[in-house]
C-alpha cells in the first residue's frame, strides 16, 4: 500500500507550531501579535482548519517571517503528492481507477 500523502492542514499546522515554539511564543502571544483569535491559532496547529491568505500574511508578520518562509514545507514535490492523493481519493469515491 502506498504511503499516505500528508494533508496540507497537517503540514501547515506542524510547521506553524514548530515556528511558534522556536520563537518561544505561546499560542496566546502569537494570536495577539497576529490579531487572530487564540482559538484560530490552536485550530490551525491541530490541523482542524486551513489557513486563509489573510491569516497566512498576519502569522508571517507576527513571526517575523516572509509568507514564503511560513509556507516553506510546501515544496513542488509535496504539492504534487497531495494532488495525486486527491485524485486517488476522488477515484475511490467514484469507483474508478487510473
Amino acid at each position: 500500500m502506498p504511503a499516505r500523502s500528508p494533508h496540507p492542514n497537517e503540514v501547515f499546522g506542524q510547521h506553524l507550531r514548530a515556528l511558534r515554539q522556536t520563537k518561544k511564543l505561546t499560542q496566546e502571544q502569537l494570536a495577539e501579535r497576529a490579531d487572530l483569535g487564540v482559538n484560530i491559532v490552536g485550530r490551525l496547529e491541530r490541523s482542524v482548519i486551513a489557513p486563509g491568505l489573510v491569516s497566512i500574511l498576519k502569522l508571517s508578520v507576527a513571526l517575523g517571517l516572509s509568507a514564503k518562509e511560513l509556507l516553506d514545507p510546501f515544496t513542488p514535490e509535496l504539492v504534487a503528492q497531495m494532488k495525486l492523493g486527491a485524485r486517488a481519493a476522488v477515484s475511490r469515491r467514484l469507483g474508478t481507477r487510473r
